[in-house]
This record gives C-alpha cells, structure tokens and sequence, in this order.
C-alpha cells in the first residue's frame, strides 16, 4: 500500500483573505506539479491575493473560486469568471498571466434550479451529461482546461443544496449522477481536469464507502475541517482528528485507495471559544 500523498496543506488569514488549500493529482497530473501545494481563496479579488501575496513575500500560484450558486443552467455552464468579469476578477487572466498558475473550481453538481425536482435520479439516468460536456468545453476554451474541479464539495452536510439525500436510493443515484458528471467533462477534448471528492469532516458523519462515487471518477480525496463547536483546551485538535467520519477516518479511507489528501477549506476559531 503506498503512502498517503498530502498533497495541499495551508491555512492563511489576511483582509479579506480567507484560508483554503487545493490538490493536485501528481502522477496525473496534465503539468508539472509540486507534491505538495499551498493555494488560497481571496474572496474572487485579486487585490485582495495581491495583498496576501505582500505580506507572505511570495506569490501564490495557486486560488480557489466558486461555481456553486448559478440558478439557471446557462449561467451554470458559462461560470462567472469566464465571462469577462471586472479586473479584480478576472481569474481567467491570472491564470494565463504566468506559467504553473492552478485554479480549483468549487462546483455545483447541478444548477440550482433543478433542485426541487428528482435531479438525482434524472442525473444518473443522464438527463444532465450534455450540461456537463458543455460546461467543460467552455472551461477548456477559457485556458482552464487543467483545473481541479471540486464537485459537489461537502455533500454529506444536510444543509447543502446537493445533499447526498437520506434513502438508499437517492445516495445511490447520488453517486452515479457524480461519476456521470465526470466522465461527461472527461470526454470532452482538450479536457485533463483533476476530480476533487471533498467531504465536511463529521457533518453528517454518513460512512464514507456509502457515498464514495468511485475510484475510476476520484482523483483526489478532501477534507473541509473546522474547530467551531468544539470546547477549547489542548485536547481539541485529537477531538477534531478523533471524532466520527473525520480527519483520522479520511486519512485512512484515502491511503486504503492510494488517493492523495487534499484539505480544501479549514480554519480556526479563537481558543478561548467552543464555537
């Protein structure tokens, strides 16, 4: 069994700067990558990276933007940051601008807009596979054709609009909808993206082999953790590794399936406070 490849490991906090990291697939990966890659989100403003970037006195090549709020299918297709957005904005452009660059893309599984009707079911039966094809030609046009795309993060949380659901049946459908969704954006050409599957660490705790779409659609296995709502005191950092479905598990559940680790979002709350 090979080692377990932790291939994105950062926490940074500066303006408006929020904490996140992204992976990388290095045996697979379309360009050459480091083992190991520390990325940020910036809120979507590259100002606001540029001022991290200062006060880190090193560039980041690396940034996180979200895909996940389109209502309609067309916006969902066309994400915002291909379609000429203001200069602070413009990742598109960021990523052409040097070599190496890297944007992960945190992305719906479906527009919001199905989502009061059966979309799991119609999704693995593959009434979505032409969206997905299209979405991945209009990231491969936009030069973003080596991004990871973050499906469906978090998929375990009950709050989350593409919730895995609660019978057999629409976790099933679930998974097949998400492995579906890969292939569709995998057959287009020009298309060498990596496939991130990220889950909350313990929100629900659900057994991850339940939900897993797969080793032939994950490239990448991730982790969002959090310490909020955990007493403080030096044994929280063992309660959040311990704690059912959570880091220790997703370790373990990544190294059984030669996956590299990718913790995608984390951050911490002050230590005087629980939640």
């Amino acid at each position: 069994m090979a080692a377990l490849r932790v291939v994105a490991v950062s926490a940074v906090a500066f303006s408006a700067v929020v904490g996140v990291v992204a992976a990388t697939r290095q045996d697979a990966a379309p360009e050459p990558a480091p083992s190991r890659r520390a990325c940020a989100y910036a809120a979507h403003s590259l100002a606001a990276l540029g001022r991290f970037e200062e006060a880190l006195g090193a560039p980041v090549d690396c940034a996180l933007v979200y895909n996940d709020v389109a209502v309609a299918w067309a916006d969902w297709e066309q994400p915002w940051f291909t379609k000429r957005p203001k200069a602070d904005e413009d990742w598109v452009a960021w990523r052409a601008a040097a070599p190496g660059r890297s944007l992960i893309i945190s992305q719906s599984l479906v527009a919001a807009g199905e989502l009061d009707g059966d979309w799991r079911a119609q999704g693995a039966a593959g009434a979505y596979d032409e969206h997905y094809r299209v979405l991945a030609r209009n990231l491969v046009a936009a030069g973003l054709g080596t991004s990871v795309i973050r499906l469906a993060p978090e998929a375990n949380d009950t709050a989350n609009p593409n919730h895995i659901g609660r019978s057999d049946a629409e976790i099933a459908d679930w998974r097949a909808l998400w492995a579906r969704a890969v292939a569709a954006m995998r057959s287009v050409d020009g298309a060498r993206f990596r496939f991130d599957w990220c889950v909350n660490a313990y929100w629900e705790p659900i057994p991850f082999e339940r939900w897993y779409p797969g080793d032939a659609s994950v490239d990448v296995i991730g982790v969002d953790v959090y310490d909020n709502g955990i007493a403080p005191g030096p044994e929280r950092w063992r309660r959040i590794r311990e704690r059912a479905a959570s880091v220790d598990a997703i370790v373990a559940f990544a190294r059984a399936r030669d996956r590299p680790l990718s913790v995608p979002e984390w951050a911490l709350v002050p230590p005087d406070q629980g939640g």
